[in-house]
């Protein structure tokens, strides 16, 4: 059975959101591709009220859904290549967890900055 598409978020309820959230990703505080990201995911019934809704931009709305954000460090920018690196490595299960690997990767990034 294949699923129903879901339908757009009002985009009188994106507007409401951008302007609470002051037109900036509520994560890296960019204001660039902007979106709205559901809290609780609709798949697990989450609604599209305002409290269950917040801006982030693209970037960091995808990193989001794919589990890329550590409990205590925020994000950093990753180029098109390092995004595909932890993605695999999360695949191959080289890692205990999300949050080991978001270390590892970050101490790396932080190490080719140097």
């Amino acid at each position: 059975m294949a699923a129903t598409p879901r339908s757009r978020l009002d985009s009188k309820i994106r507007e409401m959101i951008l302007n609470r959230d002051g037109g900036k990703c509520q994560k890296c505080g960019s204001n660039e591709r902007l979106e709205i990201h559901h809290k609780i995911p609709v798949c697990q019934r989450g609604s599209d009220e305002v409290e269950n809704l917040i801006t982030m931009c693209f970037q960091c709305h995808r990193h989001m859904h794919r589990g890329l954000y550590s409990k205590n460090t925020r994000i950093v920018n990753v180029d098109y290549s390092t995004a595909r690196w932890i993605e695999e490595q999360i695949k191959s299960k080289k890692f205990e967890n999300v949050d080991r690997l978001f270390e590892f990767a970050v101490s790396e990034l932080m190490r080719k900055e140097d």
